[in-house]
């Protein structure tokens, strides 16, 4: 477990049976209250993005009716906002948050949930709303579900790091090759089936950290990030698992 819970603490006996330090537990709060607005915010900012960036149903299916580049600025504008948010590291206890962490982790939200709309668009377009239901259900129990385990368990899954680093890179470098190079529903079906694993895992690492590297150290936004990060990939792969095609 997470060690003996210091006796005499207000919040002592509620973070027992929440299984962790009674010290973390306003962090614990702060991080997963701030984690259920960034996820409200890029849904609102997903709903608006399907206005913003439409989709058209043709002859041969459904297509974006905007340019490209455009995602890939937001895929961009996601990696560079994830930087500038995990730049709170430094100065992290001189305050709650850091005015440059909460601009980093806003812009990533906001990026990442307009990345998304073109998606989604295209999936109720296609008349597969269900899918997109069952995606969301699914990824909001299995987190609901992995985040139990480790709380409740105590284990720490820090272990699994040096892997988790080779199998994204794994996973990185066969995304590439099947957007460039392989065009197979079948791979895809399998490539996102892979993925859904694989960030299942990393929701079992990131939640570990939270307890045992971002709370001591304050690192709020940060933790926020990495599981907000998390909930979007596991959405993003299981709403191609649901959708897709296993064969050609």
């Amino acid at each position: 477990m997470y060690g003996q819970v210091p006796a005499g603490r207000m919040g002592a006996l509620e973070a027992l049976s929440r299984g962790i330090p009674a010290e973390l537990t306003v962090f614990v709060r702060k991080t997963y209250g701030m984690l259920a607005f960034s996820l409200a915010l890029g849904a609102a900012a997903c709903w608006f993005g399907m206005g913003l960036l439409p989709v058209k149903v043709t002859p041969r299916g459904v297509h974006a009716d905007f340019p490209i580049w455009i995602l890939f600025a937001l895929w961009a504008g996601t990696f560079v906002f994830g930087l500038v948010g995990n730049m709170a590291r430094k100065g992290a206890r001189q305050g709650e948050f850091s005015i440059l962490g909460l601009v980093g982790l806003v812009g990533l939200v906001l990026c990442s949930g307009l990345m998304l709309a073109p998606t989604i668009g295209m999936y109720l377009a296609a008349g597969m709303a269900k899918t997109v239901a069952a995606a969301a259900v699914v990824t909001a129990v299995t987190f609901t579900a992995l985040t139990a385990v480790v709380f409740l368990t105590g284990k720490d899954f820090g272990f699994l790091g040096k892997f988790l680093f080779v199998a994204f890179i794994a996973f990185f470098v066969a995304w590439l090759a099947g957007a460039f190079f392989v065009k197979s529903a079948g791979f895809q079906w399998w490539l996102a089936a892979a993925g859904a694993v694989l960030f299942c895992a990393y929701i079992l690492f990131d939640t570990s950290s939270v307890v045992r590297y971002y709370g001591p150290n304050n690192l709020v936004v940060p933790a926020v990030i990495a599981l907000y990060l998390d909930i979007f990939n596991l959405f993003v792969m299981l709403l191609y698992v649901l959708g897709g095609r296993r064969s050609d």
